[in-house]
């Protein structure tokens, strides 16, 4: 008994032993730390750029034989060397960036402790840039016409670059407009009618997300329209009844006249259809068909206007004239597009001044019919004309001239036009007359353009002259 007893002591003292044996060869406790101590880094788009977390390289101490890191995504890219690892990421190629990952540094067996670093990046930051740079205040002068920037003239047109998918120019005030073409905009300022500047523009330019570039714009003040026409003693012509002779106070004029303005159009008209204006640049004539009346035509009024600067007006007057002999019984018909029937509806028929006659173009051949339908007449003399002479036929009008071109010629050969005529009113039993730019010419065309039906087929006129 006491034999076993001793046997089993020993076996429990081995037991022992052999625990203190075990315990003594696991050490001390596992240790890991990593420097620089951060728990989040952030990338750029660019992946190597940081934005936050200081350092993209780290150490790692430990008291094991072995570590590892790793991240849980795979945009995440570790380089690991010795006891140092690097942390680098995907460049984005878009404006936002990927989900935020995770590095864990484990160390020892069983990996018995560890460390966790979180890694975010961002998308491409949204960018904008507006040409030229060092531009960002300009002034228009008060007509708009001028614009300077730091006392140097520049032209208000600034390119646009970005990478968002679109951008937009936008001005706070009504009197600057922003005109936008394809990457560029132009910046137009309207006329100052005040003395006085206008509330300052600003222009803000955007593009997404990315930071706006302001543009200050402002005027100076502006001066009112003006306008003058010289000479400025003549405001009253009178012209002879034959048109060839201007007075004024019972002085021989030319009456040709200058405007200056401060507006960027002005206008000159008559109210009165024997008395035609001819603008040209900056000068304006005034032309007097001739009177073949006895009596005075109405007094013409010519209205000059720029803008809202205050009109200059003109009145002129024209004597009564002496009947034209222009000799009409010794007109003949040269040449015609066609006629129907020459007995009753000829193209002779225009000359014998009778409403109750008419000259029928064909309506049944189609080799001739149709517009345009002329006829040619040969006025016998070079005659001096002053407008034309037209009468619709006295019955139906559905196809009367709508459209008539007058041309005349010296030879019969070469052809000028002197007067086109849109919209003739469809009146029966009426002359009526269209006054022209004086010319001189022995023969006279007359065109029938367009007419008021639509087929268009033939037309018919009672009567052609000339004043």
């Amino acid at each position: 008994m006491k034999r076993v007893i001793n046997k089993m002591t020993t076996v429990a003292l081995a037991l022992m032993a052999l625990m203190a044996s075990c315990t003594d060869k696991e050490g001390p406790e596992p240790t890991l730390s990593v420097t620089p101590q951060v728990t989040d880094i952030e990338f750029a788009a660019d992946g190597v750029t940081l934005t936050t977390g200081g350092s993209t390289t780290f150490t790692v101490v430990t008291n094991q034989s072995s570590w590892k890191v790793f991240p849980d995504k795979t945009w995440v890219k570790i380089s690991k060397s010795d006891n140092q690892f690097t942390v680098s990421a995907d460049p984005v190629t878009g404006f936002v960036g990927p989900e935020a990952a995770e590095i864990t540094v484990i160390a020892g067996k069983g990996m018995a402790t560890s460390i966790r670093i979180g890694v975010q990046q961002r998308g491409e930051i949204q960018s904008l840039q507006v040409t030229p740079s060092n531009i960002r205040a300009i002034e228009f002068s008060g007509d708009g016409a001028t614009a300077t920037s730091g006392g140097t003239t520049v032209q208000p047109v600034f390119t646009v670059s970005t990478n968002v998918g679109s951008w937009k120019a936008e001005s706070d005030q009504a009197w600057l407009t922003v005109i936008e073409q394809d990457n560029t905009f132009t910046l137009t300022a309207a006329y100052n009618y005040s003395l006085e500047p206008p509330a300052t523009a600003t222009v803000t330019v955007s593009a997404g997300d990315a930071v706006p570039v302001v543009i200050t714009v402002t005027q100076a003040g502006g001066a009112l329209p003006s306008l003058e026409v010289e000479p400025s003693d003549i405001r009253a012509i009178e012209f002879s009844g034959d048109g060839e002779t201007a007075t004024s106070d019972g002085n021989i004029v030319q009456p040709v006249f200058t405007v200056t303005t401060n507006w960027s159009t002005w206008e000159a008209v008559s109210d009165q259809m024997w008395l035609t204006v001819i603008k040209q640049e900056n000068t304006f004539t005034l032309t007097a068909a001739y009177n073949s009346s006895l009596e005075p035509p109405a007094t013409a009024t010519v209205t000059v206007s720029a803008g809202d600067a205050t009109p200059v007006v003109i009145t002129v007057t024209q004597a009564g004239g002496e009947p034209l002999d222009i000799e009409r019984e010794l007109w003949t018909i040269v040449d015609f597009s066609s006629q129907w029937n020459d007995n009753v509806y000829g193209a002779k028929n225009i000359l014998d001044d009778d409403l109750g006659t008419q000259w029928h173009t064909d309506p049944f051949d189609a080799a001739v019919n149709g517009m345009p339908q002329w006829v040619i007449v040969d006025m016998y003399k070079e005659q001096k004309i002053s407008g034309f002479i037209f009468a619709n036929r006295n019955e139906e009008l559905s196809r009367s001239p709508k459209r008539i071109k007058f041309e005349v010629s010296s030879d019969g050969e070469t052809w000028s036009e002197a007067l086109v005529v849109n919209d003739i009113p469809q009146i029966m039993s009426e002359i009526m007359e269209f006054p022209c730019t004086p010319v001189t010419a022995r023969y006279l065309k007359v065109n029938v353009e367009d007419v008021w039906e639509p087929d268009g087929a033939w037309t018919y006129i009672s009567i052609i002259s000339i004043f």
